[in-house]
């Protein structure tokens, strides 16, 4: 007889910058379900689908996003999302506090009163206490999720001890970022930092578009002895070890990493470490825009990040050398004689952005059935580039699939 396998499906980062949320005003509300129409297909086939919403649901009336690093989203975009075909969200990320505590607490309050599942961030310490665990034909898997950080960088909101359970974290939030920056404030003129000040990011970042500069580089995480709290990483073992006690696999989601860097950084690979040493059956992360590779650490099924599922291309600070408008939808089925993962495979997912800034999220493979010639080579191209970055693998012979297996495995 054969095994019963359930399988699991992770997807992005689910963003909602300006251009996305200025393109589906319609009518005096938004309507953001064509976005995400395109995957209902392929999330259909899945037994359970999770993301990582890596925005706020504060309400109208504290403002909806309007600079580039600090996000609010109308509530029609969960609407959309709650169609989707998408079970779980994940909400510990570096934007969760972007409008305070109160913006995460209506976040959350917003998700349940939909009943859409999510983990990450809480309202209290009992809830954060509480293990999510997802009953799928008999097998039982639980999931886990934290972050790197806040953002307090762009939201400067440092949480009250009161609050400190609200969300889980790996570093300090006082640390900020696992990324250093080096650039020293005498190196540049009196004179630039002062023009600077005149312009919103968002302009000065058009304005180098315009005269054909850089608007910037991947920026790669470090390690050093600051990042690593002992006590954050007792409490993420902790977890691990009472998951294990209640569920059959356990799922770790990381909010973790660099900016736009296909390579994994050295506080990225201590992580994915850390959670395989102590128990994690899979290991899933997400934050640096663009794919990065899988590996199997001490045979234990790790993605260091899956790319972007939501993000408007034309926003001005993406860098596209690592072609962040593609993703991977990881596909991992389970089975309940516990030995190991029995098999994974992924898909390729693009975000198409038309001439008014409206999204569409496409699978490549039916993508291609709909364009020929150069367009559809370069396509080609571009999808055998994500699938290398992420198996580590080079094809010889390359074809379009709707779905690609690591060979050797």
């Amino acid at each position: 007889m054969k095994r019963k396998l359930i399988r699991i499906t992770f997807i992005g980062d689910i963003m909602c910058e300006r251009p996305l949320l200025k393109a589906y005003f319609i009518n005096k509300g938004y309507d953001f379900r064509p976005v995400f129409e395109a995957t209902k297909k392929l999330f259909n086939e899945s037994d359970f689908v999770i993301g990582n919403l890596e925005t706020v649901f504060a309400g109208k009336e504290v403002g909806y996003t309007n600079s580039l690093y600090s996000f609010n989203t109308p509530d029609e975009f969960l609407d959309a999302l709650k169609e989707s075909g998408i079970d779980l969200f994940l909400t510990a990320n570096n934007h969760c506090l972007d409008r305070g505590i109160d913006g995460l607490k209506r976040t959350i309050h917003e998700l349940d009163s939909r009943n859409m599942a999510h983990i990450g961030t809480y309202l209290n310490e009992k809830e954060q206490k509480k293990i999510f665990v997802k009953d799928i034909h008999g097998i039982k898997i639980a999931f886990l999720n934290y972050t790197y950080g806040t953002g307090i960088k762009d939201n400067h909101v440092i949480l009250e001890k009161k609050d400190q359970d609200c969300v889980n974290l790996l570093m300090p939030q006082k640390v900020g970022s696992p990324i250093r920056y080096n650039k020293r404030k005498n190196e540049v003129s009196f004179l630039k930092r002062n023009i600077s000040k005149l312009f919103s990011e968002d302009t000065k970042l058009r304005i180098k578009k315009k005269l054909g500069k850089p608007v910037g580089a991947p920026r790669t995480d470090e390690l050093w002895d600051e990042l690593i709290d002992y006590k954050l990483l007792d409490v993420l073992k902790n977890d691990i070890k009472q998951a294990k006690i209640v569920a059959d696999y356990v799922v770790l989601n990381i909010h973790n990493g660099g900016q736009f860097n296909a390579e994994p950084g050295e506080y990225s690979k201590y992580i994915m470490k850390f959670c395989v040493e102590n128990g994690a059956d899979v290991v899933v992360g997400n934050h640096p825009h663009v794919v990065q590779k899988r590996e199997l650490i001490d045979n234990t099924l790790c993605a260091f990040s899956l790319g972007n599922y939501s993000i408007s291309p034309s926003t001005p600070y993406m860098l596209f050398e690592n072609y962040p408008q593609y993703s991977i939808a990881l596909h991992v089925c389970f089975d309940k004689e516990k030995v190991q993962i029995a098999e994974s495979s992924f898909s390729v997912l693009k975000i198409l952005e038309d001439s008014k800034h409206r999204l569409k999220v496409v699978d490549t493979f039916d993508l291609a059935k709909t364009i020929t010639g150069i367009e559809k080579e370069k396509l080609q191209e571009e999808v055998q580039f994500i699938c290398e970055q992420f198996t580590c693998q080079q094809y010889h012979i390359f074809e379009l699939k709707q779905e690609y297996k690591v060979f050797g495995e």
